[in-house]
């Protein structure tokens, strides 16, 4: 079987809703298997809330939850800037960082399964030893973590670079190396980094979140800016009564960070199985049982994305085919194993590495993985007035791989 492109990027569909993402890929199966569908109880999910270190709850924040009385579940939250930047940072967050966050238990079976090999895999396997660790010790690229963050998440320094001569010389100077023979104002050595573009200022720090002002989040991620508008729409799209609502002040910390970025991958309803006290039973897995197949993105290398006066270019990746053998058992129609070259296997560990933004983009936001493909279409709708920069905006609609920085 060839694997091109629309292959591979169905493969990489498949990996967050199927445990058999292989199997589906050859005989396109694009349902949801049992496992999946049945899913782990939310109830399994928040059972960690009480057991962790009390240090995680050094970082926190309070939302007022708005909640339908009739049914006892979220509508909507009123938060703060600091609550909308843990959930837009999930978009920045590698594939495989699910696993490492979550103690190498993602629900995403076959992702863990993809994480677990590259893990014991020998450095034999390997080109290098930074090849192995950015598998399984993934990294946010420079300037993609933000101040403050609730994940425990590393982040690669900004490269820096220097210049034998002050910047003018060098500015005058076209030699892409910068070496200035002699510097005419007496300058030996002079340094350039990186400007955050995260801060409106041009700081060359690191840090700075996403998000300005206050916000509402419906229980599914779709982020509006906070206004009396944006409530009326929510209330009346849900078709509930205003006398029907009631405001209640929760608490939203690190071990709840965690849970949320768990249940945004596997649920519809993140913020009401999470934040809402009240809903303690075991509601198992939010997606749905029907399934479409994922519509992949037209073959052309560009496609320019028009959102508030906000041109952004985006250039696919292209890729020569690989061929793979596929061992198949008759009875149970599943791939019992491949068999493929290092090509193959890159490609596999590569998706690991892809922000979980960038896999939205790649579906065309038709992932099906719990509500990241509307956090992302919310993205798309804000105003760039409601991000700390322009850049911002850019940065979460096109988040950056680590490994594509070094």
């Amino acid at each position: 079987m060839d694997l091109g492109i629309e292959e591979i990027l169905t493969l990489l569909g498949r990996f967050l809703v199927s445990n058999s993402p292989l199997t589906d890929l050859v005989f396109k199966n694009m349902g949801v298997t049992d496992d999946v569908s049945k899913g782990i109880g939310i109830k399994k999910m928040i059972q960690v809330k009480g057991e962790g270190n009390t240090e995680a709850e050094s970082k926190e924040t309070h939302v007022n939850l708005i909640l339908n009385k009739s049914t006892n579940k979220v509508s909507f939250v009123e938060v703060g800037e600091e609550f909308v930047n843990v959930i837009f940072s999930f978009l920045t967050l590698p594939l495989g960082s699910l696993i490492k966050l979550q103690t190498k238990k993602s629900f995403l079976e076959c992702v863990d399964n993809l994480y677990q090999s590259a893990e014991n895999l020998s450095l034999d396997n390997f080109k290098s030893e930074e090849c192995k660790n950015i598998l399984i010790s993934p990294k946010l690229a420079p300037f993609f973590g933000y101040t403050g963050s609730m994940l425990e998440m590393d982040e690669i320094a900004p490269r820096e670079s220097s210049c034998r001569g002050c910047y003018v010389c060098c500015w005058r100077n076209d030699n892409t190396g910068c070496s200035v023979s002699e510097c005419a104002h007496g300058v030996k050595q002079a340094y350039f980094r990186l400007l955050n573009p995260k801060s409106p200022e041009g700081s060359t720090e690191i840090g700075g979140g996403y998000a300005k002002g206050k916000f509402l989040v419906t229980t599914d991620l779709c982020v509006s800016q906070l206004s009396a508008s944006s409530s009326i729409q929510i209330i009346k799209n849900q078709d509930i009564s205003l006398s029907d609502l009631v405001m209640k002040r929760a608490t939203f910390g690190e071990i709840q960070a965690l849970d949320l970025l768990r249940s945004a991958v596997t649920s519809k309803t993140p913020i009401d199985d999470v934040l809402n006290t009240h809903q303690k039973v075991a509601r198992g897995n939010r997606r749905s049982n029907t399934w479409a197949l994922h519509k992949l993105p037209s073959q052309s290398k560009r496609k320019v994305i028009q959102n508030h006066n906000l041109d952004l270019s985006v250039t696919y990746f292209t890729m020569e085919k690989v061929t793979v053998n596929f061992l198949v058992g008759k009875v149970k129609q599943r791939v019992v194993l491949v068999e493929a070259d290092s090509n193959f296997v890159d490609i596999l560990f590569s998706l690991c590495d892809f922000p979980l933004g960038t896999i939205v983009r790649l579906l065309n936001k038709q992932s099906y993985s719990g509500c990241l493909d509307k956090l992302y279409e919310s993205i798309e709708n804000l105003n760039v007035q409601n991000f700390q920069a322009k850049a911002c905006k850019i940065m979460l609609l096109f988040p950056q791989s680590a490994a594509a920085d070094g």
